[in-house]
């Protein structure tokens, strides 16, 4: 009945993107790479190799390789700006692939990486970066890294950085004692066992341009954008079905009231959270994370309420296509007699969607009426029925809720799980006059996964921002919480110029005397 970009919005949003002077923003490879060189003030190649080294283990965290599901089932993600800001954790071949593609955008040097595979008898295989750039004696060298176990050496002089060749050919010792170890921040010893047998290979990535996935938000009217700074959701396990779980492990998603369960402490072992694994506490002893969670990560939400006050305002100023539909009054009616009123509603994140729930109220007043949903979570190409309008009258109208999860995904259902983006589209025909049916109280909300070090994040003195992406027609609204020594603070502004800057004035004197708890863009 439909044709296939029926289910395509038109692009009306704004792209609104907030970034905070003292915190590296990762919008793109090039933003961070900047941002972490101002921040840290290095000019010479060895000042910004450690910049890089640093930064990246301030920011990013030990996980599984990230996987996404396409129509070729689960495969690789390649992006890796998804890698930093989504997952924000990832294997060693994934730290080596990241701190490059930064590196290179940020023109520091040669570029050129050296990925170093370094396989051991402990250890079937592990990957390290050597980045090159002209020393202090015009020399080009290259830096040796093992970023993912934070460990970095200088030659036996102590004059430079030792290369790969230096450390693995010539000098192993070097390797025992990182000479650039990281406070205040986590750290993982080094797993040096088995060095005596090693062999390494090399595999240069320097041409390779990876690509950019866009974090902006696509602001609409009725549409907020919420990033916390803590685990409030489940996580997106990347290769459910793959790499890090099974559809059979999957299976105790939640406790037996299908709640999650308080603290994430489960009620008995068989029905533990799937995603309690992401929270457990590192346990080696004397370790800088001890007790603290080794595979954390952070959660938001999403929410899409379209405005149904006016057909004009609803047609002018968002991406919503109507087909044969109009908003009047805070219902969604059919526009013309005998004509089936087509509505899509675009969920677009750009942060990876665990859950969903659509809510809404429907009211008939004609057996004979009829209304649907459909859902596309492959951005308009199928569509899958999620709801058909019971055939009893009920003229004070029906709650409705549909759940978009994990369990969904696992059925083959239609399901946010993995997305980025989910179409709904809301389906009426009335039997009588236009009027006769019509849904009202239409709200989406999604949950997401994201890597909350990357988010801004406020620190103890003057604060400089700049929110960008709003406009005249389309204003933006930037709100954000924190706690400075425990007490709650907020500001918020609404914006209406392309780029807006202002400055939030924090207390405190140390950086953990800011505690964020989130920031939202709205509109």
């Amino acid at each position: 009945m439909y044709e296939l970009q029926d289910m395509t919005p038109l692009d009306h949003s704004a792209k609104a993107w907030v970034a905070l002077e003292h915190w590296p923003d990762p919008l793109s490879y090039g933003s961070f790479a900047r941002d972490i060189l101002r921040l840290s003030g290095a000019e010479t190649g060895e000042e910004k190799a450690i910049a890089v080294y640093r930064w990246l283990n301030r920011v990013f965290r030990w996980g599984g390789q990230y996987q996404e599901w396409s129509s070729m089932g689960w495969v690789t993600c390649d992006d890796l700006i998804k890698v930093l800001a989504i997952r924000g954790a990832h294997y060693c071949d994934g730290w080596g692939r990241v701190s490059s593609a930064i590196w290179n955008a940020g023109a520091m040097g040669a570029p050129v990486e050296k990925l170093v595979v370094w396989v051991t008898s402990g250890m079937p295989g592990h990957t390290m970066t050597e980045f090159t750039y002209e020393d202090a004696d015009g020399e080009e060298r290259g830096h040796a890294f093992d970023i993912f176990h934070q460990v970095s050496s200088r030659t036996r002089d102590g004059k430079r950085f030792a290369t790969w060749d230096e450390v693995l050919e010539k000098d192993r010792t070097l390797w025992d004692e990182p000479t650039e170890p990281l406070e205040p921040f986590y750290y993982r010893p080094s797993q040096r066992e088995g060095k005596n047998n090693t062999k390494y290979t090399t595999a240069s990535h320097g041409l390779l341009v990876p690509p950019e996935h866009d974090l902006r938000h696509a602001i609409r009217p009725g549409t907020a954008i919420t990033r916390y700074y803590d685990a409030r959701f489940a996580p997106y396990i990347p290769g459910v079905a793959g790499t890090e779980m099974t559809p059979d492990e999957c299976t105790f998603l939640h406790d037996p009231e299908g709640a999650y369960l308080e603290n994430g402490d489960p009620v008995d072992p068989v029905n533990e959270p799937y995603w309690r694994p992401y929270l457990k506490k590192c346990e080696t002893p004397g370790c800088r994370c001890a007790g603290k969670p080794v595979r954390f990560y952070a959660s938001g939400e999403h929410v899409v309420k379209p405005p149904l006050d006016s057909t004009a305002k609803l047609q002018e100023s968002s991406s919503h296509r109507l087909l044969w539909a109009k908003a009047a009054g805070g219902r969604l009616l059919e526009a013309e007699r005998r004509q089936i009123a087509c509505y899509v509603l675009p969920v677009e994140c750009p942060y990876v969607l665990t859950e969903g729930k659509l809510t809404f109220r429907y009211v008939k007043k004609d057996e004979r009426d009829w209304a649907a949903v459909q859902a596309s979570p492959d951005g308009g190409l199928r569509t899958r029925g999620a709801w058909t309008a019971p055939k009893e009258v009920r003229c004070d109208g029906e709650e409705v809720a549909l759940e978009f999860d994990l369990k969904e995904f696992l059925e083959g259902k239609p399901s946010v799980y993995g997305r980025y983006r989910f179409y709904l589209r809301f389906e009426l025909l009335s039997h009588g006059d236009p009027g006769s049916c019509w849904f009202e109280d239409i709200e989406f909300r999604g949950k997401f996964m994201h890597n909350g070090f990357v988010s801004p994040r406020l620190l103890p003195g003057r604060n400089r921002y700049v929110l960008s992406g709003a406009s005249a027609v389309r204003p933006v609204t930037l709100a954000m919480e924190w706690e400075e020594k425990g007490k709650a603070k907020k500001y918020g502004i609404t914006a209406e110029d392309d780029c807006v800057t202002d400055n939030i004035v924090c207390g405190g004197r140390e950086p953990y005397d800011i505690r964020m708890e989130s920031v939202t863009l709205s509109g």
